[in-house]
Parts: structure tokens; sequence; C-alpha cells
């Protein structure tokens, strides 16, 4: 699209939303930039601008831009919050220093919350500092969202109230909630143990028939306490860091409890052809769907993993 076909800058601003929205991010970068030539001031543009840049990969340079507007002297939580989250999509990169920079991230959000009590930046600093490491404070963090955003007070707007109970979901899964439990239970889990408790790997070898499990998946990288709930002579599989990029094992409490570590990737196309016969020939439970996307809302589908907010799988539809 020509901006010069543009008419006025919500116009403008509505097509770059659009693009970016659709996944055209570069298109939408681009829009944005021209626009902003004719509206200089539009921090509204200066926003969907630096997201798309964001979104094209280049996230540091993303960040640099931001620090060049003006946007956090505006007291919109979406603006303030910017900074944050650019800084979260830096800490989930890959980088060494990964925990310090959720924390940096999570301070940054908080800051946002502090000054507009909103519960948006609020509930992502919460899972921000339990994914640093910082429990009791995203407990708290996450308790505050739980008193604001309430069963009683569901706005009547579709889109609102959906992100009003993911807010609310989100927060009793940071809390550690025992309803998130239930839910997992009503899925087909037999039971399940609270991370925010002291303990909890004691507490899920308890629940083992042999007073620890022959088997433990960690999909989040929290070694250290996972291999407590195993038996003796049982096997850790690591799949995923999600709340952590490195672990610290006792060597001596491993090798003598004689545990196997195995890491593993997504498998080959053989593999998955034999898990599709599996289910084919065998009384398999389907995968849990939290909710399903057509193609076209593909960017929707990744933004809406990335808050964490999913019980289960996504799906893209090819209509």
């Amino acid at each position: 699209m020509s901006i010069d076909s543009v008419e006025d800058e919500a116009a403008a601003l509505s097509s770059a939303w659009r693009l970016q929205r659709t996944g055209n991010f570069v298109a939408a970068f681009d829009l944005a930039q021209d626009a902003l030539l004719r509206w200089p001031d539009s921090q509204a543009l200066e926003h969907v601008s630096i997201l798309a840049l964001a979104s094209c990969g280049s996230t540091e340079a993303a960040l640099d831009a931001f620090r060049a507007t003006s946007l956090s002297a505006n007291a919109n939580e979406d603006f303030l919050a910017l900074e944050a989250r650019l800084l979260k999509d830096l800490a989930f990169s890959g980088r060494a220093n990964a925990e310090a920079m959720l924390a940096q991230a999570a301070q940054a959000y908080e800051r946002v919350a502090q000054r507009t009590d909103g519960t948006y930046s609020r509930q992502n600093a919460a899972l921000l500092w339990l994914l640093a490491g910082d429990a009791e404070r995203a407990v708290s963090l996450a308790t505050q969202v739980a008193e604001q955003v309430t069963e009683s007070n569901v706005p009547a707007e579709e889109q609102a109230a959906y992100f009003h109970w993911a807010t609310l979901a989100e927060a009793a899964l940071v809390r550690g909630d025992r309803a998130v439990l239930e839910r997992a239970v009503a899925a087909g889990a037999r039971d399940g143990v609270l991370h925010s408790e002291q303990g909890w790997p004691e507490q899920a070898r308890a629940m083992s028939p042999d007073n620890g499990f022959d088997l433990i998946l960690d999909p989040v990288g929290r070694w250290s306490e996972s291999v407590r709930a195993l038996r003796p002579g049982g096997r850790l599989v690591v799949l995923g860091a999600n709340a952590a990029q490195t672990a610290e094992i006792d060597i001596r409490s491993f090798y003598f409890g004689q545990f196997d570590l195995l890491g593993t990737t997504m498998g080959s196309g053989k593999d998955f052809a034999g898990l599709l016969k599996m289910f084919d020939q065998y009384s398999v439970r389907a995968p849990v769907i939290d909710r399903e996307f057509p193609m076209d809302r593909a960017a929707e589908a990744h933004e809406y993993l990335e808050r964490g907010r999913a019980f289960g799988k996504c799906v893209l539809r090819n209509d």
C-alpha cells in the first residue's frame, strides 16, 4: 500500500496494524515509517513501527528505536510496556545471561505497573519474576492481579473479555492455584503438585507407586528439582528450557542415584509417521486443544503462545 493513498493518520495507523496482525511485518514497518514522515509527532505510529521492527527479528534495533522516542513519557500502558516486552524478547533469545535479562524485563514491567496500575504489566512482571527465580515476588504480584481481575467484573466486549479471562488464568498459574491442577486432572492427569510450594519434588515423588518415577519429562529446564522426584536408576528427559537456560545438579546425588540424563528435540519424519500409526492402532488420548486459529492469523497464534496463556495445544487450520 502506498502512503500517498492514505488520507489521514488514523487510516495509516489502521493499515499498519492490519499488516502487522497478518504477519506482513516488513510492509507494516515500511508503511509506518513513511507515515511518520507526514505525521512525525504520532506516538501511535512510532509504537507500531517499533513493534513491526521487532517482529522482523531486529529486537535490539527496536529497543534502541524505542529509547530514542518519547513513548516512555506517555501514560499509555501499551506504549510504556513496549520496552519491557523487547527486553523479554532478548531474554528469550538464548543468551547466556538469560536469567539476569529476565529480571531486567520483570523490573521494567513492574515499573510500568506502578505507574499505570495496569494488570497486563503487573501480570507480565509476575511471570518473568517466576522465570527469573524469584517465586515470592512473582506470587505477590500475581495475587494483586487476581484482586483486580475477578470473575465478577468481566468486560462485555468480546476481545476485552478474552484478555480478562486470560489474565486471570495466568495469575492463577503463577500463584499455583489449585484450580489449574483440577483442570489438568479433568484433562487426564492423575494428580499434580504446585511448583510454588516448597518441597514439590518430594510431594510428587510421594504420589508415585514406588516412591519415585521411572521417567520424568522436563520441558522447562528445572533439572535440579525434577531429578529429586526420580526413583533410583530413573531417567530425566530434557526437552525444553522455558523456565531456565542453565541448571545446577548435585553431582554426588546424581551418580549415587544412578540416574540417566537424556536430551531430546523433535523427531524425524519417520518418528512422526510412527506416532500417527500408534494413534490409529491404539486407544490414545488426544492432546488437549486450547485454541484454534485460521492460517491467516498465524502471527496472532504465535503471540498467544508467547504470552504463556495456552492450556494445551494451539492449532493452525488451513480452511
